[in-house]
């Protein structure tokens, strides 16, 4: 993604703003993105009060900066959500990219706000930039974080490393034990990646008959395989209402080399296929 302009929450996903949206296994990579405006985030540039959203699994990779040029009171960039308030969870993810702001600059979270009953939470993350978490300082719970830069401004909850040296290779099991090894976590001879979901219904290039539900507000159509999204594409799409019921994967992750872009299958075409 590439983004240079003056945008105002400018961001990947833009702003959050409905309940219990889950954003998840998800990377970024390969990406600049610059505002002159005053909030800009990698993921979301703004939560709004009232939204629930929980980001699990998503990865911003060291190839990833984000930059905000004001000096505007309010101004904040961030890896997950540069601005606003809402509830918020981070778990089980990494940022490894580049934040750049004259004000608040913060590698989770930019300027998020206290608000009673809107709690912002971060659990077993990693970061190695070495700006607080949430560069207001603030969280509701936060628990097994790790993050480069033992001169950052003590936030409860996440435990600061020397170096980035020290998240790298089998040394980032000891130096980051809390982290789930076993399951999500696994070491690389550079930093530690998040692991590929396993048991997943790759879609084989076929186009649904139908889908559940009509459309609307009420009863939107339920989408669970790439089959339904492929019809969803072919079927005029624009001001209906729809629903995700399940993850859906275009082609198999766990194919990919992440490291070469190589696959060891053959990747779908999507616009050959649905076309």
């Amino acid at each position: 993604v590439y983004y240079n302009s003056n945008g105002e929450y400018s961001s990947l996903l833009g702003r959050a703003r409905g309940t219990d949206m889950t954003v998840k296994n998800l990377t970024i990579s390969d990406s600049e993105l610059t505002t002159s405006a005053q909030r800009i985030g990698a993921l979301f540039g703004f939560s709004y009060g009232g939204c629930s959203v929980t980001i699990s699994r998503c990865y911003i990779t060291e190839s990833v900066s984000v930059t905000s040029t004001s000096t505007g009171n309010d101004g904040a960039a961030a890896g997950f959500v540069a601005y606003g308030n809402g509830t918020v969870t981070v778990d089980n993810c990494a940022f490894f990219g580049r934040v750049s702001t004259p004000k608040m600059a913060g590698s989770i979270f930019g300027n998020v706000w206290y608000s009673a009953g809107q709690p912002k939470t971060i659990t077993n993350t990693v970061s190695t930039a070495q700006i607080p978490f949430n560069a207001k300082l603030y969280l509701t719970s936060s628990s097994g974080n790790y993050a480069v830069g033992t001169g950052v401004t003590a936030e409860t909850g996440v435990t600061r490393l020397a170096s980035a040296d020290m998240m790298k290779g089998e040394a980032a099991k000891a130096n980051m034990s809390t982290l789930d090894w076993d399951g999500i976590w696994q070491t690389t001879a550079g930093l530690p990646i998040i692991r590929k979901p396993s048991n997943i219904n790759v879609w084989d290039g076929s186009v649904a008959a139908s889908l559940s539900g009509s459309g609307t507000k009420a009863d939107p159509y339920l989408k669970t395989d790439g089959a339904d999204l492929a019809y969803a594409v072919n079927n005029s799409a624009a001001g209906k209402y729809y629903k995700l019921t399940g993850d859906i994967y275009l082609n198999e992750p766990t194919a990919v080399n992440w490291a070469t872009g190589e696959h060891s299958a053959t990747p779908n075409s999507w616009y050959a296929d649905v076309a």
